[in-house]
């Protein structure tokens, strides 16, 4: 038999280790979130005020060169009034991510405001975010079809 002096150390012991993972874990998520969240702000905004080459920064490599040449061919013309976060669902890795995100705007010459939703996928690529699909503006404002 075992006496009781040993088994209650061991199962603190189990205790403490099982609370240290399980911290562990969530420290993760919450970091990955807090550093998505950090991220896509920074892109929301430089896109809100058309400030296309920061705004490429934290798009995927591939995506850059369509994204910079599409939003600079749209400023003096497009004018967003506001930007708003809908949803964010963190994937259970936490490298990887679905944002769901409103943009209300203006292209002139129209007055009329008009709306587009966008469902963004964001990747974690080494220490930082980048947005992978879902970049903005995109076909729907340059040919004036919105929805």
């Amino acid at each position: 038999m075992y006496s009781y002096s040993i088994i209650v150390p061991v199962a603190r012991a189990y205790a403490l280790a099982w609370l240290a993972a399980a911290a562990a874990g969530c420290f993760t998520a919450e970091s990955a979130r807090r550093e998505l969240d950090e991220t896509s702000f920074g892109y929301h905004l430089d896109v809100r005020w058309l400030r296309c080459p920061a705004a490429a920064q934290r798009l995927d490599g591939d995506l850059r060169s369509s994204f910079i040449e599409r939003c600079s061919g749209l400023e003096g013309r497009l004018s967003i009034d506001n930007v708003e976060i809908l949803d964010v669902k963190l994937e259970p890795t936490n490298d990887e991510a679905t944002v769901l995100v409103r943009y209300s705007f203006f292209v002139a010459p129209s007055v009329s405001l008009q709306t587009v939703m966008v469902k963004e996928r964001w990747r974690r690529q080494g220490a930082s975010w980048r947005l992978v699909d879902g970049a903005w503006p995109d076909g729907r404002v340059a040919t004036g079809s919105a929805t």
